[in-house]
């Protein structure tokens, strides 16, 4: 049954809500009130058209005078920040994205977009702290790697030090070599690049079986001093080198390299390189290509072919590498096959001057950096070769262990 009474008073309430809306709508319509939403989303739209228009800065104007009724809203601050960087007003933009973040804390968009501003605006630290920041949350953000990358592309100094021992085994005279290095190499990003270094090293032989000739009473002493010099562009490279390796007794040849390498950066890098090593009993001639392929999360793997001619014959060699960079982080692993007869590495600047045939090697390495500017490198290798240098004789090998510490100098433009 109908409560008349209640339907009555129900029916008055909301005659005297009518009336009150009716006569406030004056006031409210003189605030702007109602038409806040309206305005809104109208000023957004004109925001667009202007900065299709190519007119961020024009836009981002618009904009502003929205602040004073939507403080804290996310979205308006980071639009506003990224017109603002289009119209490469860093600090404006800086100052929005600062305030997105404070709206909402550890936003990767947010957080890139500062990291860039603060690239352009010379803060080279906070925007490294920054795409360092992104890579954490998300480790495969391009943007954020382009970044880092990018803090790189200035001219640039690298010296480094390093330490080496080798160790060989069922070798009728060699026992090992204790060297160390020195290295010097300055980059001037897409114009060029120049490199010098030079290692020291004292070689033992194994005393029962009498001193080989030029070897002395515990060994000798061998130098050598690598340079090379080039082309550096975003898409590659090409390099000049050249190298002598030397030593004070005349134990093994002498020998002069000269060579070319190059890289091509086009889905994952393609490196090449072909030298010439002058020994005093002959010449070898060796090339080599590697193309590197991305995997993902910062892995690629790389395979290689190489080829050599000398002492009248060819000799050939394949290889596999995997390797993962990561923020300070990097480690690589591989393996190769195939006969190898005094090789020249042009790539790490590295000249084998002995007459073993080597048979394969793998090797392992890892890198840390301690900062932007330094960094740890170790490497391991072992090559298996045949001591006499004919497949007659019996297996040996020879186990490697190199310490490198490198320091950057940056030249920020």
């Amino acid at each position: 049954m109908i409560n008349r009474k209640s339907s009555a008073r129900n029916f008055e309430t909301l005659r005297l809500t009518l009336a009150s809306a009716l006569l406030l709508w004056p006031l409210v319509a003189s605030q702007g009130l109602l038409a806040q939403p309206l305005q809104y989303d109208q000023t957004m739209a004109q925001s667009r058209i202007l900065e299709e228009q190519g007119e961020p800065a024009q836009a981002a104007s618009l904009l502003e005078n929205l602040l004073p009724d939507y403080p804290q809203d996310f979205l308006l601050r980071i639009r506003l920040a990224w017109l603002h960087f289009q119209a490469k007003s860093y600090p404006k933009a800086e100052e929005h994205y600062q305030e997105a973040l404070a709206l909402s804390p550890g936003n990767v968009d947010a957080t890139l977009g500062l990291a860039w501003s603060r690239f352009y605006l010379g803060k080279r630290r906070d925007a490294q702290e920054g795409f360092a920041l992104v890579l954490e949350t998300v480790p495969d953000n391009p943007s954020a790697r382009d970044g880092l990358a990018a803090l790189e592309d200035v001219p640039r100094l690298t010296t480094g030090i390093s330490a080496t021992s080798l160790f060989y085994h069922d070798s009728p005279e060699r026992k090992g070599a204790l060297g160390a290095g020195l290295l010097a190499n300055y980059l001037h990003p897409s114009k060029w690049s120049g490199a010098l270094s030079y290692r020291f090293s004292h070689h033992e032989y194994k005393g029962s079986t009498g001193a080989p000739r030029g070897w002395g009473k515990r060994g000798f002493y061998q130098h050598e001093a690598m340079l090379n010099g080039g082309l550096e562009r975003p898409a590659g490279n090409l390099l000049a080198h050249y190298g002598y390796v030397w030593n004070d007794s005349g134990a093994l040849d002498r020998v002069h390299v000269a060579g070319i390498s190059g890289k091509l950066i086009s889905w994952g890098t393609t490196a090449t390189e072909a030298s010439l090593s002058s020994y005093e009993d002959q010449e070898v001639w060796r090339s080599r290509i590697a193309h590197s392929l991305p995997l993902g999360a910062g892995v690629s793997l790389t395979p290689g072919l190489a080829a050599q001619y000398g002492d009248d014959q060819f000799w050939y060699n394949a290889a596999l590498a995997v390797a993962g960079h990561w923020q300070g982080l990097s480690l690589e692993g591989g393996f190769s096959y195939g006969e190898e007869y005094r090789p020249t590495y042009l790539d790490t600047s590295v000249v084998y001057n002995v007459a073993e045939r080597m048979r394969w090697s793998a090797w392992g390495s890892i890198g840390v950096a301690f900062s932007r500017s330094l960094w740890l490198t170790a490497l391991y290798e072992y090559r298996a070769f045949d001591t006499l240098g004919t497949r007659q004789s019996l297996p040996g090998g020879m186990h490697a262990l190199v310490v490198m510490l490198a320091h950057k100098f940056f030249f920020d433009e």
